[in-house]
């Protein structure tokens, strides 16, 4: 059944968003080092790049699909660029030889390969060497092999995965359950640190094949969260079992850039032409909740961008779009996961000039929040847990049948988002917007959540931690919250959100219930 899994998500896998991380996955098990994995204009036929210890310095082109003749011809110059152009790298002395790979999901017929044996004579003439060709056939059994300990075998668990490979890949990630997946095969117990490092490049396989349906679809949100959560897992793996960086890095860093590559291809396709242009009838809640997931995306790639010391062509057709839908009201606070969305956006507004723009959708946020969650308020905005699918449903079925009134008494209502924003509002030093709206403020309880062990934090449900809620002084004295809006302890925080500021960002977005006060003033310092 394994076998048949793999040679079907092989027939489907594109070479971009899974295929690719998957092969890397594949080097690195054999002791490989990774040195690029990207496409882009300026790869020069090289999508990916690795140091190995039989090969040397080998530079790959990743295929899909049946190759023949006509298909290749199209692909030529590429593949002369793989073969012709030097490989580029700090990592690799200049002048360095390499051996060059054509791999496809798929199969090469008799006249491609009869043309790369005549290509190969003439390149060997020119001094260059062979192009070696990888057909599906000699990719499965080795993506067999890495997780071939690893499969689910109780039924329950056999169960979930097989429904979370065959999801149709238009919005049906099951977040919740894709992160107890990702748990189960990393359980916390007593495994050695080599069987825990095979564990996490076995994740990035198994995300693979579980992400593919998305990636098939063009649902690159549901791919960027998917690729975040299985980079967070592998995070806290390693920092539970103190794994050593050369035993983890690579493959977490091959799962982060998957998810970066599944944020660059949702920004471009925001940025282009009437993209976000509904193409039927849509309530208009739904369409400014997509709006928020789509311009979040464009301002959470610019702005990571920006910290490379990168200036992207896109930026300035980014903020000009992201000014006018948040001018003209088309974004949508759909519940308090929408938080890490809504600072993201202000972020970017605040880095290009607009200020202003920026911390008034702070404030009209602690106005909603003020005004929905305050103690035994009847119509309180979702907790964080709470996902935009499962809001806007809630929200049509409270639409089709209201509900006749609170049989069992109001709700205890909380926020867990006001603690952050005080902060940030309190970091802009807008003393008497705060002053203006603190008696509203101190009807809020205020509720925040700390897991007991800080890499837990990287868990979507974490069992063991403590639950606090407080209420805002009365008074409060403005140097006091200054001062603890100024402070940064990231001590609490897991060690790859203190060190890794793009994907603490990214983590945020797609964990939106870990937003804590910590997380939240740290992004605020990183990118302000």
């Amino acid at each position: 059944m394994n076998e048949r899994l793999v040679a079907d998500w092989l027939t489907k896998a594109g070479e971009r968003g899974g295929l690719d991380v998957a092969f890397c996955q594949i080097l690195l098990a054999r002791g490989c080092r990774v040195l690029q994995a990207r496409h882009s204009p300026t790869e020069n036929g090289k999508d990916i790049i690795s140091l190995e210890a039989v090969n040397g310095l080998c530079a790959y082109q990743i295929k899909s699909g049946d190759i023949d003749l006509t298909e290749f011809e199209k692909i030529l110059p590429q593949i002369t660029a793989l073969i012709e152009s030097a490989v580029l790298h700090p990592s690799v002395r200049s002048g360095t030889q390499h051996n060059s790979f054509l791999v496809t999901t798929g199969k090469f017929t008799e006249s491609v390969e009869s043309r790369v044996q005549a290509l190969n004579v003439s390149w060997r003439r020119r001094g260059y060497k062979n192009l070696t060709l990888i057909r599906g056939t000699e990719l499965q059994p080795e993506f067999v092999k890495l997780a071939s300990d690893f499969w689910p075998e109780n039924p329950p668990d056999t169960s979930s995965f097989y429904k979370l490979y065959l999801a149709e890949g238009k919005g049906d990630l099951d977040h919740k359950q894709f992160a107890e997946f990702l748990r189960r095969l990393m359980p916390e117990g007593k495994l050695s640190k080599p069987a825990v490092a095979r564990r996490i490049a076995a994740a990035g396989l198994f995300s693979s094949y579980l992400l593919e349906p998305f990636n098939r679809q063009g649902d690159h949100w549901s791919a960027f969260c998917g690729w975040t959560i299985t980079a967070a897992h592998q995070a806290w793996a390693a920092e539970v079992y103190q794994l050593p960086a050369k035993q983890w890095e690579s493959s977490f860093q091959l799962t982060k850039g998957a998810a970066l590559e599944a944020l660059k291809r949702l920004m471009t396709e925001t940025l282009a032409h009437k993209a976000l242009m509904p193409h039927e009838p849509e309530l208009d809640d739904y369409t400014r909740l997509r709006n928020t997931i789509a311009i979040s995306a464009v301002a959470a790639w610019h702005l990571i961008q920006r910290r490379a010391g990168e200036h992207p062509a896109s930026l300035d057709g980014a903020i000009v779009l992201v000014r006018k839908l948040v001018g003209d009201g088309r974004i949508y606070f759909w519940g308090e996961s929408a938080l890490p969305h809504f600072l993201t956006i202000c972020w970017l507004l605040e880095n290009f000039g607009q200020s202003w723009m920026g911390e008034e959708l702070l404030l009209n946020i602690m106005g909603l929040l003020t005004r929905h969650n305050r103690r035994l308020s009847e119509r309180p905005i979702a907790s964080p847990d709470k996902l935009p699918d499962e809001v806007f449903s809630s929200l049509l079925k409270k639409r089709s049948a209201p509900a006749a009134g609170l049989k069992h008494g109001r709700p205890a209502v909380v926020s867990w988002s006001l603690d952050p924003l005080l902060h940030l509002v309190a970091r802009r030093m807008r003393r008497q917007a705060l002053k203006s709206r603190w008696w509203d403020i101190t009807q809020v309880e205020m509720a925040s959540f700390c897991p007991h062990r800080p890499a837990d934090t990287l868990l979507w449900h974490s069992e063991h931690g403590e639950e606090k809620e407080r209420l805002a002084g009365k008074p409060q004295s403005w140097k006091e919250l200054t001062s603890v809006a100024q402070l940064n302890d990231l001590s609490g925080l897991p060690t790859v959100l203190q060190k890794d500021p793009d994907f603490a960002l990214m983590f945020a977005l797609a964990y939106p219930h870990r937003a804590s006060s910590s997380l939240v003033i740290a992004l605020d310092k990183w990118f302000e």
